[in-house]
């Protein structure tokens, strides 16, 4: 319906603004609030009750519980990734292009 470039050019500028970007990102973490807490008052989300047995220094229990914590979050950092991407280019060229790195 509208051309692919109109679009494009339309939300690069709507998100350069830093005020435009923290208040998507405030709004973002407030429906995920949202909807973890209807989801906990539902039911669905429920506290894990196997909690490892008191033990001296690091047990195999606890590796196993950051193994699956350190699993969850990269699996969620690809379908973010997977989920987010657009055409990797663009009319100027690659996308990553312009970028001179990245402070952490």
């Amino acid at each position: 319906m509208f051309d692919r470039s109109i679009r494009r050019g339309s939300a690069s500028r709507s998100t350069s603004d830093p005020g435009h970007v923290l208040l998507h990102c405030f709004l973002a973490s407030v429906f995920a609030a949202a909807c973890l807490g209807v989801l906990h008052c539902l039911g669905f989300l429920v506290r894990s009750s196997n909690c490892c047995p008191a033990g001296q220094g690091y047990t195999s229990c606890e590796m196993w519980q950051d193994f699956r914590s350190m699993l969850s979050f990269f699996l969620g950092a690809l379908l973010c990734c997977l989920l987010t991407q657009n055409d990797k280019t663009t009319e100027e060229g690659p996308m990553w292009s312009g970028w001179v790195g990245i402070q952490l």
